[in-house]
């Protein structure tokens, strides 16, 4: 069965990508160079891809590595987002409704009058 990555752990390897370094990654992170390299090895193995080429330096991103990098830009700013909407959703007051009970000969009486507060009400909460 698939099993979604840690997505701590692919945004550890993006920032490596970003910063073309694990010890610069891991000052911008606020997390150890060694934290960065695990990080980055558990990442790598979830996926079964390397995401950056060892081999020189600055450390650069492989065709996998590119892939990581334009996603997490993409879910980064779609969290952030969800985030303001769920800021704002929670700010708003609940629509709560209100059941009143009452005799029918009173009812009837005040029908009339009722049903424009009634408009009036929802009006101002909706």
């Amino acid at each position: 069965m698939f099993s979604l990555p840690d997505l701590r752990v692919l945004e550890v390897a993006a920032v490596v990508i970003e910063e073309g370094s694990m010890s610069a990654a891991g000052l911008r992170l606020g997390i150890t160079q060694s934290a960065v390299s695990q990080a980055m090895k558990r990442a790598e193995a979830h996926i079964g891809a390397s995401f950056v080429r060892r081999d020189r330096r600055p450390l650069g991103p492989t065709e996998a590595g590119q892939a990581l990098l334009t996603h997490m830009r993409e879910i980064t700013l779609r969290v952030g987002r969800a985030v303001e909407e769920m800021r704002a959703a929670a700010a708003r007051p609940e629509r709560e409704d209100l059941r009143l009970g009452m005799i029918d000969t009173f009812a009837s009486t005040v029908d009339h009058c009722w049903s424009a507060a009634s408009w009036r009400v929802q009006s101002r909460f909706a």
